[in-house]
C-alpha cells in the first residue's frame, strides 16, 4: 500500500518537471501549448495559420487571401474569418467596416429595431411599435430596443398614431383670458373661447349691432371725397353699399314713374284743349 502511493506520487511530481523542463526550453518568441505539450510559435502580426502548433513561421503563417475576409483574433490560434455584408433588403446599415483585423458590424437601420440578434450584426429588424391615441412614448426606440409607450396622465393628450410623439399638456385657458368651453381627454385637447368676461361679449355685441342699424338708417349721406360717410363722420361698411344702391335704384324708378305720368298727364290736357277749339270752330 505504501509503495503503492510512492509510485503515485513520483509519477506526479516527475510530469511537472518534465512540463516545467519543457516550458523552461521554449524560446522568447515561443509559447508552451498545453494541448500540443509543446513549444509553439505566435504567428507575426497580420498572418494566421490553420495549424494547432506553429513549427515554421514561413510556411506555416500566411496572410487572409480569400475576399472580403478578416483576422479573427477570438480563435486562438487567430484565423481568417469572412466579413458580413450588412444587406438593404434585411433593413440594415454598416456601423462599422471589415477591415484587416476588425470585423464588419451591422446594425438596424432607423426606425427599426433588432428583433433577432446575432455577432456583430442583426437576423430580424422589426418597425418600431407606434403608439395609439391616448398614449405617448415614453422611451424613444434605438436600434437594439423598442419604442415604450405610456398611458396619457391626467392633464395631457395625445390625438396621433406615432412612434416619437410624446403626451402634450392641455391648453390653459386661463393663461389665455379665456373660458373652457370643453375639457380635454386623453385623446382630445380642452376647447377654448374667448374673452374671459362674457358681459364684455355682450356688451361689445350690442355696441357693434346698435352702430350697423345707425349707419343704415341715417338719411344724411355725404358723397365727396373717394369715400361716402354718414352724417357722424363714420365709413359705411361694405355690406351697406348694397342697401344705398338699392335707395338710390328706387328713387331713380319713382322718379322716371312720376315725370311719365306728368308727361302723359300734360299731353291729356293738350289733346282736351285741342277738340274743345275743333268743336268751336265747327259751330261756327
Amino acid at each position: 500500500m505504501f509503495c503503492a502511493h510512492f509510485i503515485s506520487v513520483f509519477v506526479m511530481v516527475t510530469g511537472t518537471i518534465q512540463k516545467a523542463s519543457s516550458q523552461l526550453r521554449c524560446q522568447e518568441t515561443q509559447y508552451y501549448n498545453e494541448k500540443e505539450k509543446d513549444c509553439c510559435f505566435r504567428c507575426p502580426q497580420g498572418l494566421v495559420t490553420h495549424s494547432t502548433c506553429v513549427k515554421d513561421i514561413k510556411n506555416e503563417c500566411v496572410m487572409c487571401t480569400g475576399p472580403n475576409e478578416f483576422i479573427d483574433r477570438s480563435w486562438n490560434p487567430p484565423t481568417c474569418s469572412a466579413c458580413k455584408l450588412c444587406r438593404k433588403e434585411s433593413f440594415l446599415v454598416e456601423v462599422q467596416s471589415c477591415s484587416l483585423f476588425t470585423p464588419a458590424i451591422c446594425e438596424c437601420r432607423p426606425g427599426y429595431y433588432c428583433r433577432t440578434p446575432v455577432e456583430n450584426s442583426c437576423a430580424r429588424c422589426n418597425l418600431f411599435k407606434r403608439c395609439p391615441p391616448g398614449h405617448g412614448v415614453k422611451q424613444k426606440g434605438s436600434p437594439k430596443k423598442d419604442t415604450e409607450c405610456e398611458a396619457c396622465p391626467s392633464g395631457t393628450f395625445s390625438d396621433v398614431d406615432s412612434a416619437t410623439e410624446t403626451c402634450k399638456p392641455h391648453t390653459d385657458c386661463v393663461k389665455l383670458s379665456q373660458v373652457t368651453v370643453r375639457r380635454g381627454t386623453a385623446t382630445t385637447d380642452t376647447v377654448c373661447k374667448g374673452p374671459k368676461d362674457p358681459e364684455l361679449n355682450s356688451k361689445e355685441s350690442n355696441t357693434t349691432s346698435n352702430t350697423t342699424v345707425r349707419h343704415i338708417t341715417t338719411p344724411d349721406i355725404t358723397t365727396s371725397g373717394p369715400f361716402t360717410r354718414t352724417s357722424n363722420g363714420g365709413t359705411l361698411e361694405p355690406g351697406e353699399w348694397s342697401i344705398v344702391y338699392v335707395m338710390a335704384t328706387i328713387i331713380c324708378v319713382i322718379s322716371l314713374l312720376i315725370a311719365f305720368f306728368l308727361s302723359w298727364k300734360q299731353n291729356i290736357c293738350h289733346l282736351k284743349l285741342w277738340k274743345d277749339s275743333d268743336n268751336k270752330h265747327g259751330r261756327q
